[in-house]
């Protein structure tokens, strides 16, 4: 197939980007939902904990995942 514009194309090199993109998109996805279920950062519906014992006299609240910093 003959193209108008004298360019050197390197479309396994382009496939393999998109590829990569992807897969950093997908990542980029999958961090974001987990910091939205509170599984990277403060918040979140798995991230607070509580516990009341059976004659409900105390309560403790707690951070179910430990993080340094």
């Amino acid at each position: 197939m003959q193209h108008s514009l004298e360019i050197k194309e390197r479309l396994k090199y382009q496939r393999v980007s998109w590829i990569v993109q992807r897969g950093g998109w997908m990542a980029m996805g999958v961090i974001s939902f987990l910091a939205l279920l509170g599984l990277l950062g403060g918040g979140g519906i798995f991230s607070d904990k509580i516990q009341i014992n059976e004659a409900g006299s105390w309560v403790i609240h707690y951070q179910a995942f430990a993080r340094y910093g």
